[in-house]
């Protein structure tokens, strides 16, 4: 299981752990505890926000996506951003569209040995962002 990203545990004075989440929507928070001696203190300023990759969405019909990490696949000569729902089949295509108010994902679905298929354009109702406050992520 990948925990990304991780915050810095602003509550723990010898800062020797970390607060994760696996998916924006969870309500579930992981406490790691990091190398003996604490984090070293961050020397920089946070990254921006990139607006064309969310941390995850929700699609118009509740579907929830995750980014996915790693070495990505493709479809049609767009990269597979995506991952969406519990099996993973249902994927979406790089670039989020944000050239009108409704945001849209070009999508495909997994059928297996043979690759994808295409999906619908997908309506995103909601975005999240991944990006800390105090710059203390990793």
């Amino acid at each position: 299981m990948i925990y990304d990203p991780c915050w810095l545990d602003n509550a723990d004075p010898a800062q020797a752990s970390v607060l994760c989440q696996e998916a924006p929507w969870d309500t579930r928070i992981v406490r790691l505890k990091v190398a003996q001696g604490g984090l070293e203190p961050f020397d920089g300023s946070a990254a921006p926000v990139d607006l064309n990759r969310p941390w995850g969405v929700r699609l118009a019909d509740g579907e929830q996506c995750i980014a996915d990490q790693g070495a990505h696949g493709s479809y049609h000569d767009k990269v597979v951003d995506y991952t969406c729902g519990d099996g993973g089949r249902h994927v979406l295509l790089r670039t989020l569209d944000r050239s009108s108010p409704q945001w849209t994902y070009e999508s495909a679905y997994f059928n297996g040995t043979s690759g994808y298929a295409p999906g619908p354009l997908e309506r995103v109702t909601t975005a999240w962002y991944a990006n800390p406050d105090n710059g203390a992520a990793f």
